[in-house]
């Protein structure tokens, strides 16, 4: 595979294809003829920004202590990588790879920077791996600051408040199709909770409705919902 950005199947967000530019500038940096798992991390936090940056500082990481260490278990550049082409390294296409199958566990049509740290922490004994151990980063601390179909990670409405809600405000025959069709919506997101994306797709199917009828006059259609979602996804990705 050595060129993960053209893997078939593979989706890559803006952000990671920064990651990938910016691990073949960290291995030129120290005169390395392959880029591993450490560049990898260490274009993660070269690049400041993005997901897996924001959970490692939530996790109350210095992502300057993890790069020094890292940089200080590479021994002084004694050469100068000038060739174009810089092979990633057995682990490092198994990290992409891994990245993959995490994005479909949590849904995601885009490979983020947090499905690719996640890969990272999964690939162990590599260097970045066991760096980011020695700060007491594991796979289960980062998979925590993501959501979960299984495990919602903002608050529900309970069963007893919709009931009461529906006693005091019954809902017409339109608002109980788009309510039974944003069900749909959520499982074919595989969420067990319904978001207010799956609404308003609901509303687009209920044609004729009032809330149909002025979306589709400000000229909203679920093609255009569906590339906004894409965008939305990858810029915090």
């Amino acid at each position: 595979m050595n060129s993960p950005s053209s893997s078939p199947g593979m989706h890559f967000s803006i952000r990671v294809q920064q990651v990938m530019q910016h691990s073949r500038e960290e291995a030129i940096r120290f005169g390395h003829d392959y880029i591993g798992t450490e560049h990898l991390l260490l274009g993660i936090i070269r690049l400041g920004d993005g997901f897996a940056v924001e959970i490692l500082k939530r996790l109350g990481c210095d992502l300057d202590e993890i790069r020094k260490t890292i940089e200080e278990m590479f021994e002084t550049p004694s050469k100068t990588t000038t060739t174009d082409f810089i092979p990633f390294t057995t682990r490092a296409e198994k990290v992409f790879r891994t990245s993959h199958y995490e994005s479909r566990s949590y849904s995601s049509s885009i490979i983020g920077t947090e499905h690719l740290l996640l890969a990272i922490l999964l690939e162990k004994d590599s260097m970045a791996a066991n760096v980011l151990n020695s700060f007491n980063i594991f796979h289960e601390d980062v998979s925590s600051h993501l959501f979960n179909p299984q495990r919602p990670s903002e608050p529900i409405v309970s069963q007893d408040e919709l009931q009461k809600l529906l006693i005091k405000f019954p809902l017409s025959k339109r608002s109980w199709n788009i309510l039974k069709e944003s069900h749909t919506e959520s499982l074919l997101h595989s969420s067990i909770i319904i978001r207010s994306e799956h609404l308003l797709s609901a509303i687009l199917k209920e044609k004729d409705s009032t809330a149909e009828k002025i979306l589709s006059h400000l000229g909203i259609t679920e093609n255009k919902i569906k590339e906004a979602l894409e965008t939305i996804r990858r810029e915090s990705c």
